[in-house]
């Protein structure tokens, strides 16, 4: 019935209680945490201890390390490309493939549509509008690469819509990932599925989740027709 209780090492403490002080909103966004020094006083433990807690939180996204007179330790707003590079990893190892994202971002995007259509502004489909607009005036310059950027970028946009932050952060993880993919692929003018947007955009409009729900899945046919037989690879800058 019982475990073991495992020693938790001391610098896991600190964090623990960083983390709780964040949780409670004695610590905000933006803060500067104490000096090393001033750290290891206060919790009565070594610099190398401190300096380990501080390590586990840049990696995590907790906090931001800045050299420098005005440096320090910064507790941040929250980065999602840590979540992203946890998914890359599992890609890589195999742990994971493209199926399984592919079915998560659809899985994820409806969601976004339905609640599009019960929230979003004028503004919002203007900021939709605008960016298919763009994807056009790419594609007629040929600029396929940019294109497929400001595609992707429409996602973002859409989740941003639903004004809920924790589905904006999910897809934007995903759309992340999906980036790699896009480089990966010859460049294409890509009219059909700007098309696609365009009616997806206008379902949303008239407020109907079945009808946006259905355009969704035409459109995500549509793009991972392009990625088929594609194999997760690391960027040179990742």
């Amino acid at each position: 019935m019982f475990k073991p209780i495992k020693a938790q090492r001391v610098f896991e403490q600190v964090v623990d209680q960083i983390r709780a002080q964040i949780a409670s909103g004695t610590l905000k966004p933006g803060d500067k945490l104490p000096p090393e020094r001033e750290l290891a006083e206060t919790f009565s433990i070594s610099r190398n201890a401190v300096r380990e807690a501080l390590r586990t939180m840049e990696m995590s996204g907790t906090i931001r390390l800045v050299k420098g007179v005005r440096g320090g330790a910064f507790i941040t707003e929250g980065d999602p490309s840590f979540l992203a590079n946890g998914l890359r990893d599992m890609l890589l190892l195999g742990s994971i493939t493209f199926k399984d994202l592919a079915e998560a971002r659809l899985w994820v995007e409806s969601i976004a549509c339905r609640v599009v259509c019960e929230r979003a502004t004028e503004e919002h489909f203007r900021e939709l509008e605008d960016n298919i607009e763009e994807s056009i005036e790419l594609a007629k310059q040929q600029r396929y690469e940019e294109k497929d950027l400001v595609g992707i970028e429409f996602h973002n946009i859409l989740a941003a819509a639903t004004g809920n932050p924790v589905l904006v952060l999910n897809v934007k993880m995903l759309m992340d990932m999906m980036r790699n993919f896009a480089r990966q692929v010859p460049p294409q003018e890509g009219m059909e599925t700007i098309e696609a947007r365009k009616k997806l955009v206008r379902d949303l409009r008239s407020r109907d989740p079945d009808k946006a729900d259905e355009s969704l899945h035409i459109l995500m046919r549509l793009l991972l027709r392009r990625f088929e037989g594609i194999t997760y690879q690391m960027d040179e800058d990742e």
